[in-house]
């Protein structure tokens, strides 16, 4: 979005399918590039705080920093109705449990929530603490 560096003034569906579609017919490798960074970025766009978006988005939107996707856990594959890694709430902030297999841009994103040597890694844990954003429609 606009306020974060974007040249909408809210995440527009349309703009962003011409877009991909664009981006596919030349190259699927463009494409793919593209889609990674809206699935680590979504997230933040639609319900991180003020504070983390604008930390994050403007240096995503200007190509200064790569999202990066974490989805697959060794149970569950990217089966998302199966997955086990949670959030719960500890004061301020929250304290992510879990195993991952595979994160998309992981060896290239920055900063990383998990440990250093992420790159190198092909699984690890994690118990990282960020912090918490404001509940969105009265949830937690």
């Amino acid at each position: 979005p606009a306020p974060w560096g974007g040249i909408h003034e809210t995440l527009d569906v349309r703009a962003l399918c011409l877009m991909r579609e664009t981006l596919a017919q030349y190259s699927g490798m463009a494409d793919f590039s593209f889609v990674m960074q809206g699935l680590g970025t979504g997230p933040i766009s639609l319900f991180g705080s003020e504070e983390i978006r604008s930390k994050y988005l403007p240096d995503v939107a200007a190509g200064k920093r790569i999202a990066a996707f974490a989805l697959s856990e060794p149970e569950s594959g990217s089966d998302v109705a199966a997955m086990t890694t949670n959030a719960r709430r500890d004061g301020d902030d929250y304290i992510l449990n879990g195993e991952k297999t595979l994160i998309s841009n992981g060896g290239l994103a920055a900063p990383k929530t998990t440990p250093p040597a992420l790159g190198a890694c092909r699984r690890w844990s994690w118990t990282p603490t960020l912090p918490a954003s404001p509940a969105r429609n009265g949830s937690t």
